[in-house]
Order: structure tokens, then C-alpha cells, then sequence
């Protein structure tokens, strides 16, 4: 939870934002998060200025209180677990405007108990003398009934993509 990410932060200057930071780059319009959507393209665009290629991507879950928001800007429920396709979850996969639609998710479908979030990592190279802070590749309620070839999908996805806009993961870490 939050007490752990800040003892986290605290210990490895740099590495990961500020929870503030964090709020503020998800409440940025330019920066919005649609839930299971992976952010390449704004990835890419993070690390332009930098000339930077190789990055590191961590994947983390966190604990979270099990209630449904809606999204205007999508038109869709987030927080129930979102279903996996090749690993990944499928963005705005609950939106409706069926209210029998509606009440059949509240009756059968769970509640996410988890986030999970993606994280990318600049590496700097030998001359260079400054590191962009960290990306938030993507954000999305999970549950934990999914398995290991799931997860090892889900990065060979983020890998694909990484590679198609010219970046190179040269490490994972969960």
C-alpha cells in the first residue's frame, strides 16, 4: 500500500515518483490512463528528448478497497477485475449503456482487490547526464485468478510493442 511505496521511494532516489506526482500525471489530460490500456505512444514520446532507448519495465500489484467508479471519458465501470486477452487486459471492456448488462457484471463479475501497474525506467547511457524519472506505462484492476503464462504474455506484448517504436527492454522485473 501507500506506506510501502513511500518507504520504497524514499530508499531509491529517483526510481519511482512521488504519490503526488503520480496523481498528477493520471489527472493530466495529456497524460490520462484508460484502464488496461498500455500507453506505447506516449512512452515514446517521453523518452524523445532524452535519446534514450533502453529502458527497464516493472510490473507491481497493490491491495485495493474493492468498489466500482465510472468513466465519463470512456463511457465505461472500472475496477472489476478486467479479463486478459494474450495477457493483457482489455480496455473499456465494461461499458454499457444496458442497465440488464449493468446488473448482470454487478451479480457475477468481481471487483478488482488488486491494481496493477506497468512501469518503465529509463537506463541512462555512459555520457549522459540526465535520467527522465519513471513512465506509467498502464494501470488496471486485477484479481489474482490468472496465471504464469499470462503474465509471461503480457510482457512479450509490452516487449512487441516496445520494439515496433524503436525501444528496447532489456529487463523485467514483478
Amino acid at each position: 500500500g501507500k506506506p510501502a511505496y513511500e518507504f520504497v521511494r524514499q530508499n531509491l532516489p529517483s526510481a519511482i515518483p512521488t504519490l503526488t506526482t503520480m496523481q498528477t500525471m493520471i489527472t493530466s489530460n495529456e497524460n490520462s490512463i484508460v484502464e488496461g490500456n498500455f500507453r506505447f505512444q506516449q512512452l515514446q514520446k517521453f523518452l524523445q528528448p532524452y535519446h534514450q532507448k533502453f529502458v527497464f519495465a516493472v510490473g507491481d500489484y497493490t491491495g485495493v478497497v474493492r468498489k466500482l467508479n465510472y468513466c465519463a471519458k470512456t463511457n465505461s465501470f472500472i475496477d472489476f477485475a478486467s479479463p486478459l486477452l494474450n495477457g493483457t487486459p482489455i480496455p473499456s471492456y465494461f461499458q454499457t449503456d444496458d442497465f440488464d448488462q449493468l446488473q448482470t457484471w454487478f451479480t457475477l463479475t468481481e471487483k478488482a482487490n488488486l491494481l496493477n501497474i506497468h512501469m518503465v525506467q529509463p537506463v541512462p547511457s555512459a555520457n549522459s547526464h540526465h535520467t527522465p524519472g519513471t513512465f506509467l506505462l498502464s494501470a488496471c484492476g486485477v484479481n489474482n485468478k490468472y496465471n504464469s503464462l499470462d503474465i509471461i504474455r503480457r510482457w512479450m506484448v509490452i516487449y512487441e510493442k516496445c520494439l515496433e517504436k524503436d525501444i528496447r527492454i532489456f529487463g523485467f522485473s514483478t
